[in-house]
C-alpha cells in the first residue's frame, strides 16, 4: 500500500456557478467519508466529481470519477474511495484499541509501516472515544501517548482500555487525562 498524503477533489454542479475544488489530508484526521458524503448530498441534481490521490512524491495514486446519471452503490460510493486497508484494524494486544497505518518513508532503509490510534471510527469519519478500567473517558491521542498501559490487559492495569464508542450526542464529552473536548457527530451546534 502507498501511503495517501493528500486527496484533491473537483466538483462541477448545478448548486454552484464555478467549480469547487479543494484538498483533504487523511494523514492529519481529516474525513474524506465525511468531505465526499457532503459534497454529494449539496450538488443538486447535475453534478461531475473527480477525486484522485498523491502520494509524498506527487505522484497519482488512484483516481475516480462519478455523476449524478450513476446510481451509488457499494461498488462506486465516493465514501469508500480511498479506504485505507489498515484502517479499523483493531490492536494486537487489546482488540478495544482501534489502529490505522500509514508508511514513512525513511532515505537510509526505505518505507516503514508506522501505526496510530485511529481517532476516526469507519465508516462516517466521527470521533472515537475510549474508556479505560476505571471507566474514565480518553481521547484518541491520549491513549496513542499512553499505548504501553492502554494496550497492557493485565488485570491490575486501571489505565487498560476495555471499549471504544463514538460520540454521537454528546457536546460536553472531555478527556479525563487531558481535558480537551471530545467533538459529538451531531451536537455540535450545542457546544
Amino acid at each position: 500500500m502507498q501511503n495517501i498524503k493528500t486527496i484533491h477533489w473537483s466538483i462541477v454542479c448545478d448548486t454552484h456557478t464555478a467549480p469547487r475544488t479543494g484538498t483533504v489530508r487523511p494523514f492529519a484526521g481529516e474525513s474524506w467519508p465525511h468531505m465526499a458524503r457532503f459534497l454529494v448530498q449539496s450538488a443538486g441534481n447535475d453534478w461531475h466529481l473527480v477525486a484522485y490521490s498523491l502520494d509524498d512524491n506527487g505522484g497519482e495514486v488512484e483516481r475516480y470519477e462519478l455523476d449524478e446519471d450513476t446510481d451509488i452503490t457499494v461498488d462506486n460510493d465516493p465514501a469508500l474511495w480511498f479506504r485505507d486497508p489498515y484502517a479499523q484494524k483493531h490492536h494486537p494486544l487489546n482488540e478495544y484499541v482501534l489502529i490505522g497505518s500509514y508508511y514513512i518513508d525513511h532515505a537510509i532503509n526505505g518505507p516503514e509501516l508506522q501505526n496510530y490510534v485511529q481517532p476516526y471510527a469507519w465508516p462516517g469519519g466521527y470521533t472515537v472515544f475510549y474508556l479505560d478500567r476505571r471507566d474514565n473517558v480518553m481521547c484518541p491521542t491520549c491513549v496513542e501517548r499512553n499505548i504501553l498501559s492502554a494496550t497492557d490487559m493485565n488485570p491490575q492495569n486501571s489505565e487498560a482500555i476495555t471499549s471504544h464508542g463514538i460520540n454521537y450526542e454528546d457536546p460536553a464529552m472531555f478527556c479525563d487525562q487531558c481535558g480537551e473536548r471530545i467533538k459529538s457527530a451531531y451536537a455540535e451546534d450545542a457546544a
